[in-house]
């Protein structure tokens, strides 16, 4: 039985899960997820999935036998099938919902090494501990294989609606809702404990150690040399004013080749001449915007802070105003006030008057008439 050979190459190293044992000396087995250097191909069409689908669903069951001493691998007729067995098993068992893959390992790994173990023999009882560690690190590598194809897939496209009206024909629309919103987030764009995205330094390590029980080692000298320069540039732009870039980090270490920058891989074009002069351009010109708006802005609040002077200097001088004309129409009304009173007064005393000037006159007439008798 054949393998499929489609998919793209995954040389990306991948730790062993807390229950395998170390695979170092694991050969990496070509799946139907691997395809030639020489001929590369974009993301698969329907049709591919679909012979992938049914190979990987058809395949017989058959015996492997972990190899000889030190390999650590499987032989056999059918080793090549176990790889893509694996594949069809994971496809058609997991969701990305759960999240990273210890979580999907937690979640479906008993079930998926169950079903492979259901379709292979193995003739060597003693390294069946052997075949589960070479299980579970094949279905780790193609589960991640298989999230980074589609993460190209989603680069593809500029808005997330546009993503999702192309969903892959393979993937379920729950599971890509769930990816499209994961690729967009924070979490998967920052690093989970600092919240901020990984430097150049950083991912340079990631891609050129492996990680061990006693942390990360070197494949070679000479990327750790680069690692040292990538992170001493690193270091020295938190004191710079104007920050490079991580490609322009990149690029300032390892040079310009090919069209492509130095430690991304071919997909990563570099920042032509012209579009540099533009980039340099505006800035430029976002940098003479941002100082004409601080000036507009400071001129504003100046003239804000007179005119906010000017008004309560206003409104202070109607304030005394009302109050003089307030207390003028106060002193005229006691005045008025006062002046009623008096004539009331006046009245009052000329009215007593005339009644005592009768009364004395009555008094005067009986006094006569008595006089008289």
């Amino acid at each position: 039985m054949r393998s499929t050979g489609r998919g793209r190459h995954d040389n990306q190293e991948v730790s062993s899960t807390p229950r395998s044992i170390p695979l170092q000396e694991v050969p990496r087995v070509e799946d139907q997820h691997q395809i030639s250097p020489v001929a590369q191909r974009g993301f698969q069409s329907f049709l591919d999935i679909i012979e992938e689908e049914i190979e990987g669903s058809q395949i017989r069951e058959g015996s492997i036998n972990p190899s000889a001493e030190g390999l650590q691998r499987a032989v056999g007729l059918d080793a090549r099938d176990i790889a893509s067995y694996c594949g069809f098993v994971l496809r058609q068992t997991v969701s990305f919902r759960v999240g990273r893959w210890q979580n999907v390992f937690a979640t479906y790994g008993q079930a998926m090494c169950l079903k492979v173990k259901e379709k292979f023999e193995i003739l060597d009882d003693r390294r069946a501990l052997a075949m589960d560690t070479f299980v579970i690190d094949t279905l780790q590598r193609l589960f991640r294989a298989w999230k980074n194809r589609l993460h190209t897939h989603y680069k593809k496209f500029p808005t997330d609606q546009e993503r999702l009206d192309n969903r892959p024909i393979y993937v379920t629309p729950e599971d890509w809702n769930w990816l499209v919103e994961h690729y967009s987030s924070d979490t998967f764009k920052r690093d989970p404990a600092t919240r901020e995205k990984a430097t150049p330094d950083a991912v340079w390590e990631i891609q050129h150690t492996h990680k061990t029980n006693g942390g990360r080692v070197w494949l070679d000298p000479k990327p750790k040399e680069i690692h040292g320069r990538l992170k001493e540039l690193v270091s020295q732009q938190k004191d710079n004013q104007h920050t490079l870039t991580g490609d322009e980090i990149l690029e300032s270490v390892l040079g310009e080749k090919s069209g492509y920058v130095r430690g991304k891989g071919y997909g990563k074009k570099p920042i032509t001449k012209r579009a540099r002069q533009q980039i340099d351009v505006e800035a430029s010109v976002s940098s003479a915007i941002e100082v004409i708006r601080d000036q507009m802005q400071a001129e504003f609040d100046r003239k804000l802070q007179e005119d906010r002077a000017e008004y309560e200097c206003k409104i202070q001088e109607e304030r005394v105003e009302y109050e003089r004309k307030l207390q003028e129409e106060r002193n005229e009304l006691q005045l008025k006030e006062e002046e009623k009173h008096v004539e009331l007064e006046r009245k009052m005393q000329a009215e007593i008057d005339q009644r005592i000037q009768a009364q004395l006159t009555i008094l005067m007439s009986n006094f006569q008439q008595n006089f008289v008798k």
